[in-house]
This record gives structure tokens, sequence and C-alpha cells, in this order.
């Protein structure tokens, strides 16, 4: 479904009826309280960021559209799509050397998930903003306020964007700026741990550290791989790392600190390890000081839009905030902690990540290539610089077909090995019988992922919705609601929306997902989300949604049938259709192909760098 008349009266993307070709003014609002200034007439639209604020107006009859309405088509079509999150991070060069370079690793790309989610914010709110002056045709407009996504654009950045909209449009701006208080403090913060904590957990790590180094070498000497990647991953191959030919190495700090633990590890010749202390020396401090002086006096031309924005946002988020520093301090340690083991290989989960990033950097600068396991679903054409730039031995260790045919678009400069799937052994151990059917349904929203450009944050909340209403009326009775873990914390809010739909079920947020995933009979949820393969490796039925518009691009998980409405939900229900779970396990993760996952990427680890 991309057609505009299939959408549900929930989709932002279709107007109320009511809603006139032409108004006089725009109110930007994005709280409760902003409402009520506003005149209920026909003479003002009402512009909000908040989907249930849009639902209530629209209930009530008042002349309002969610900003997102503005966005169905994509933003920045000039630039092709796997290539705008490269735009949005060639900020460091000056001159055409990166100015932010330290011991070894560029410090402008641990920034690459802030700054592209903070591009992608301010984009999606100008071009909407744009769209929406064109289409209506203001001649004034009222700023209370415009939430950003993840709250990573700060108030005056916000002001500014309307500030030159107005101006283009030829509107009068009445600045009446209201903003409400963040919401996620999910990106661009210090997170800084109390000082006591973190003396205990480095002591910890040190005493633990020493003697599970003395154990490697008293005991084999094999060469190490470091491994930083997701629990179920790293459990997988940890339970089975006694036969490997090589020594994992992780994080002491990171994990258990339980008897049990250090048992499990010193019989599976898992080596912990101390990531070693470092602080930023008086060359260090004056190093990143001239630094920041070269990409400031690099701004001194005036800037507007975009540009202006985002070097605010490295400014005040990046550097004023003491960020820069603590990553600099953080590549010391990891470039100390690179030196006293010599890895033969390190891997990780998702090079977009920062922490995955300074392990890969600080790596490359030992001469110890990465291996990336991919930790998610990665199923747009979004580039990163790592995985496009060719040479060196660094690999994707492929899980199955669906992340080589990804490669191919976004990580055509990493070298590629089939390697499978290792938590799909706990998949392979079914139960002989599965408890009855209670008809139990587990709903997941589908939230819009950070790579997807062309994604609406709205389609969580009005796909949601449409989903439990079709179940509902459908008879279904025993319905819950898991949210990602990862997400903001909304789960007031998602109630909020629920009730006002007079839609009665649980919603949870905390803990895991498998013992929901057992308790339900079907799940349906994003399929840019790992729940998928959790959900078929348990035995249980999983209706992949897809809302549209989006990035995602479906020639990769060409053998998983997508559901682009509740439409599609409806048929796929009367015909008795189920996914084929063997057939989509088999494309993502390689079931049939290789049968022993973890003993394949124990060989693909120990591979020299010759070899590899």
């Amino acid at each position: 479904m991309e057609r505009l008349e299939d959408l549900s009266e929930l989709s932002v993307l279709k107007l109320p009826e009511h809603i006139r070709g032409q108004y006089p003014r725009l109110a930007l609002i994005s709280h409760p309280r902003h409402l009520e200034n506003v005149k209920h007439d026909d003479s003002t639209l009402i512009v909000t960021t908040d989907w249930l604020q849009w639902r209530q107006c629209v209930s009530e009859n008042r002349h309002c559209i969610h900003f997102e309405w503005a966005l169905a088509e994509r933003i920045n079509p000039e630039i092709k799509e796997g290539e705008l999150y490269l735009h949005y991070n060639d900020w460091a060069k000056v001159d055409g050397v990166d100015v932010t370079e330290f011991h070894g690793v560029s410090l402008a790309t641990l920034f690459w998930r802030e700054v592209t989610l903070a591009c992608r914010a301010y984009d999606r709110l100008s071009h909407a903003l744009d769209r929406i002056c064109l289409h209506f045709g203001p001649s004034e407009i009222i700023l209370y306020d415009l939430r950003s996504d993840y709250d990573l654009l700060d108030p005056h950045i916000r002001r500014d964007l309307v500030r030159e909209t107005a101006d283009r449009h030829g509107a009068v701006l009445v600045d009446r700026h209201d903003p409400a208080a963040p919401e996620t403090t999910l990106y661009g913060v210090r997170i800084e741990e109390p000082q006591l904590r973190e003396f205990l957990r480095g002591c910890y790590a040190m005493a633990v550290g020493a003697a599970f180094g003395l154990l490697w070498r008293l005991r084999s000497g094999k060469p190490k791989v470091f491994l930083f990647n997701n629990a179920a991953v790293m459990d997988a191959l940890l339970e089975k790392s006694r036969d490997a030919a090589v020594a994992p190495v992780i994080l002491a700090e990171q994990w258990p600190k339980s008897l049990r633990f250090l048992r499990s590890c010193r019989q599976n010749g898992v080596v912990l390890a101390e990531l070693p202390r470092a602080s930023l020396t008086g060359a260090d401090k004056a190093a990143l000081r001239a630094m920041t002086q070269k990409l400031f006096k690099s701004w001194s031309a005036p800037a507007s839009g975009l540009e202006k924005a985002r070097r605010a946002f490295i400014k005040e988020r990046c550097i004023d905030s003491g960020l820069l520093r603590d990553r600099a301090a953080r590549v010391k340690r990891y470039n100390a902690f690179m030196k006293r083991h010599q890895f033969r290989r390190v891997m990780v989960g998702d090079i977009t990540n920062t922490e995955c990033r300074i392990i890969a950097e600080t790596a490359r600068v030992h001469n110890a290539p990465f291996d990336e396991l991919l930790n998610g679903m990665f199923l747009t054409d979004r580039q990163n610089d790592a995985r496009i730039a060719r040479g060196g031995n660094n690999r994707l260790l492929a899980r199955g077909a669906v992340d080589e045919r990804w490669a191919q678009k976004s990580a055509f400069g990493l070298k590629r090995l089939r390697a499978g799937y290792p938590p799909d052994g706990a998949w392979r151990q079914k139960p002989e019988t599965m408890p009855p059917r209670q008809n139990n349904w587990l709903i997941m929203p589908c939230y819009t992922d950070g790579d997807d450009s062309r994604g609406l944050m709205s389609n969580m909340f009005s796909t949601l919705v449409d989903v439990v209403r079709t179940l509902t009326d459908l008879g279904y009775k025993n319905i819950r609601i898991k949210l990602h873990p990862g997400m903001p914390k909304q789960k007031a809010y998602f109630e909020k929306i629920l009730t006002f739909h007079k839609l009665n079920y649980p919603v949870f947020q905390d803990g895991g997902l498998i013992d929901h995933i057992y308790w339900a009979d079907f799940v349906a949820g994003p399929i840019g989300s790992g729940a998928l393969l959790e959900t078929l490796g348990a035995g249980r039925s999983y209706f992949a949604f897809r809302p549209w518009p989006t990035g995602i691009n479906p020639a990769y998980f060409e053998n998983t049938p997508i559901m682009s409405s509740v439409a599609d939900l409806r048929r796929a229900l009367k015909s008795g259709m189920k996914p084929d779970a063997t057939a989509i396990l088999q494309d993502f993760c390689s079931m049939d192909d290789i049968p022993d996952s973890v003993g394949c990427v124990w060989k693909a680890l120990a591979e020299s760098n010759e070899a590899a």
C-alpha cells in the first residue's frame, strides 16, 4: 500500500474532511497548555507535533493537522536515498583535513548517531513547515512550540527554524514561544555515574582482570579476540567458547559480578579484562582546544537553515556539554586496552553505535581488523562511512541472505562471510508439545528506526490503534502491548492513547520480551524488529508490519509476507495464512545452511588478519 486513499482515518496523512484549502493563520503547538490559547475558529490551522493531541482536536472538529501530514514525499530528494546520512556527517573536514583526529581516531565519527538524528529531526520539521505554508498559504504564523524527534533540537534552534520559514514565505511571525519540557534524554547528553560506584566498579575490574589475565597466560595463551555485542549473541558464543581456537575477551565491568558467572568464564576459557584507566593530559586538552578552535573558525561565515542548526547542535550538545572530552578519554582507554591485549580481531554489533565505533577505530590503530555481526535488523539503504570505505580485512559476518542483500548497497566496503546467527541454537530445541491455543495476541508498536529517514513517528500510534481495533472487532479478547525497552519511557502516553480510543488492554515496557512471546499465540509488530526472529524461533506466528511511507527496502526480505495495513492483516487471518517460519529464518539466519552457527563464528574469529 503506497496510496493515500488506502490509509486509515488514524493516519496523519489523511486530512479530515473539514480541513479547508487555505488558512490565514497557523498556530504551532506541542503541548495541551498551548491549545488553551488558540481560538476555536476556522481561520486558524493548528499544527501539532503530538499525535494524541491531533486526534483529540479532530474529534472536536477543530482545524488541526499533525506536522507529519506534509512528509508523505521524500525530504532532500536531490540526495540519493542511501547517502543522506553521509551528508549530515561531513562537518569535520577543514580544507580537506579532518581536524577532529585524536590519537589516530576521528572524534567526529563518534557522534554519527547524535548528529544524524539531530539533522534528520531538523529536516523533517523544516520540510514539513515549508510544505504546509505552500499548501495552506498563511500570512501569519503563531509559534508556541514544535517538539523535535528525541528532543534533540534545543528551543532556540526550533525558534530560528520557524522564523526562517516565516521569512521564506512572507508570513508574519508572532513569537509566543513556550517550549515544552524535554521528554527524552537518549542522545546528546552526558550520563555521569556516581563516583563511589564508578570507583568500586573500577576496583572490581582491575582485580578480576589481573586474575583472568594470569589464568590466560598459565593455561592457554591462545590468540585473543575482543567481543562486544548484544546479550543474545554473547551468551550463545561464550557458552561454547571452551574449544575455540581463540580466547574471547570481554569487559569485566559490564558483566555480572557473581561467583557463578566468574566460574563459568573460567571453565569456558573466557578472559575477563579491565578497561584501563586513562585521563586527558595537558597536551590532550590543548589538542582538543586547538581542534575546536579550528572548527569554530571554519564556521565564521554566517549560516542558515540546517547548517546553522547543525553547528549549534555540535557546539552545544557535543562540545560545550563535555561529551567531546568524555569520548576523547574513552579513545585513550581503548587505545591502552588494544595495546595491552594485541587482539587478533575484534567483533562488534553495530558500527554506528558510539562504543562499537570507538572499539573498531582503536582496533584499526593497533592493526586489528573488526568483524561486524549485526545486532539488529538493518533493512534500509542508509550508508555509514565505516561500512563503505574499501580496504583492510574488516568484514561483515552475514547472518543470512538478508544481510548479504543489504550489504550490497549499505556495506559494500566490507568483506563478507556467511556465518549464521549464534542465538539460533535455542530455536532448534523446540518443545515437543505446544500449550493449547488461547488466541493470545502480543502487539509491538511499529516504531520508526533512526535509519529510516522516510518513516513517520506517528505511524507507531496509528498502526497500533488500527491493529488493536481490528483484533477486537474480530473477537479477540486477550491482547497485550509490549513497548521496546530502548524506547523513551512512553508507557503512560500509550495508555492515554488506548483509553481515548476506548481500548482497555495492558501496556508493558520494562523487562524482557521472551516471556510475552511464550504467552502469545500470535504476534504483530514491525518488520524491523529482532522480535520477528525471536517469535518465529519460539514457534509463534509473527505478522510483520511495514507502514507507509518508509525507507525500509522490501527487496531485502523477499520471503517474508508484509502487512502494510490492517486490511492486509484481516485478509491474512481470514485466509488462515501463517508465515513460513522455516523460509524466513533461513533467509535471515541461514538456519538450514549453517547448522552450527556458533562454531562457524568461532572459526571466522580465529582466522588471522592475512587469512581473512
